[in-house]
C-alpha cells in the first residue's frame, strides 16, 4: 500500500488494499437465548437466506456492520481510531514526580494537590 501511496499516478489495485474481517460468526450445537435474532441481522446483512439446523444455533462474536434505527446499514473500520482529536500527552508520575508518563487523551484532567503549597 505504501508503493501505491507513493505512486500517485497509477490507480490502487485490490492486492495492495489491507483487509480485516467485519464479520464473525460461531455455530453452536447448543444453541444460546436470542440467536434467532443473530440470524435475522445475518439475513438483513448478507441477503441472504440463512437456514439454521434443528439444535444448533448462530453466535454473533463481532460485527463492524450495524443497522440504524431507519434501517441503514452502518460501516465501521474496526483498525480504524474512532476519537481523530485524541492526543498522547504527559504527566508527571505520582509515585515519582522525577518522571514523566505517558497519558492518552486530548483534554486529560490532571490532579494537583495545593495543600503543601498552601500550608494547609
Amino acid at each position: 500500500m505504501k508503493i501505491a501511496l507513493k505512486n500517485k499516478d497509477k490507480k490502487l489495485q485490490e492486492k495492495d488494499i489491507g483487509t480485516f474481517s467485519a464479520l464473525k460468526i460461531k455455530v453452536n450445537r447448543n444453541p444460546a437465548k436470542g440467536f434467532k435474532n443473530n440470524v435475522k441481522y445475518l439475513n438483513i446483512i448478507l441477503g441472504i437466506d440463512i437456514v439454521v439446523p434443528e439444535g444448533y444455533g448462530i453466535e454473533l462474536i463481532s460485527s463492524s456492520i450495524a443497522l440504524s434505527n431507519k434501517g441503514k446499514i452502518e460501516y465501521s473500520c474496526p483498525k480504524a481510531c474512532k476519537d481523530i482529536e485524541a492526543r498522547t500527552g504527559y504527566r508527571r508520575d505520582r509515585h515519582n514526580p522525577n518522571k514523566l508518563e505517558p497519558v492518552f487523551g486530548y483534554k486529560a484532567v490532571i490532579m494537583t494537590s495545593v495543600e503543601v503549597e498552601l500550608n494547609l
